[in-house]
């Protein structure tokens, strides 16, 4: 995202209506810029996260009051930030654009995957209420993870979120990927303890935030939760992927 304006070689963008935008860059091959799209942005934003299957452009992000994608087609979030999930074609043309809406002042989506079913992940954290569809999440930490599964028009297949029992749980997911069989990835970092469903890990040793890892079935089940142990100050993980033999790297 940018204020005032930016300029990619002779490529220059402008905000004239908004105090804020971000962008969408096609560069060729050699590193040419071919095209370069604005999104005004009449509140604040978040820098968002991308990602590209069949020739579709994905991004995914999060927003306050209105976003702008062309002269006739907008999102709106006039209560509180609401993440977003954009499709465009390789010429930068909008498809569609969702909008998942919710109370509370924090939210933030950190990560985006698409896997060999055409199915779009995204992670994050929030803390309040986060409506996916008809999907509502609820926190009352001081931030939840969520991992949420959409199909190739963004309706939600299911999404999912964090809990915990310190007495003061925080948690945020980041990075995501997918195993050979479709098994979602997701890694970030927790206060002391996290749980997705009736899958735990604890960190008993843990003074500030340390890192975990945990694997998903396609129906969005925790198989399992890993994570760092011993004192922390502070070790993030901010990504997650894996080999063709499904071992994870962190």
């Amino acid at each position: 995202s940018f204020h005032s304006a930016i300029a990619f070689g002779g490529t220059t963008l402008v905000n004239t209506y908004s105090p804020q935008s971000f962008y969408l860059n096609k560069f060729n091959s050699s590193g040419a810029i071919q095209w370069a799209k604005q999104f005004e942005v009449f509140g604040s934003s978040f820098a968002p996260v991308i990602a590209q299957k069949n020739d579709f452009i994905f991004i995914a992000g999060v927003y306050y009051d209105t976003i702008r994608f062309n002269p006739t087609s907008f999102l709106s979030s006039p209560a509180n930030y609401s993440i977003f999930l954009a499709k465009f074609d390789l010429n930068g043309t909008l498809v569609w654009a969702k909008n998942y809406l919710g109370t509370g002042s924090t939210k933030q989506c950190h990560g985006i995957a698409i896997n060999s079913l055409n199915q779009i992940c995204l992670t994050g954290r929030f803390k309040g209420v986060l409506n996916f569809d008809s999907h509502i999440l609820t926190s009352s930490t001081a931030n939840s993870a969520f991992l949420v599964k959409t199909d190739f028009n963004g309706n939600v297949i299911w999404a999912v979120n964090s809990t915990g029992t310190a007495p003061t749980p925080s948690s945020r997911a980041w990075g995501i990927s997918f195993d050979q069989d479709n098994n979602e990835l997701i890694t970030g970092y927790l206060l002391q303890d996290i749980s997705f469903g009736a899958t735990s890990f604890t960190n008993t040793g843990a003074t500030g935030l340390s890192s975990y890892w945990a694997k998903f079935d396609s129906s969005g089940v925790c198989n399992w939760i890993k994570g760092v142990t011993g004192p922390s100050a502070f070790s993030p993980s901010y990504s997650i992927v894996s080999d063709s033999s499904n071992n994870v790297y962190v």
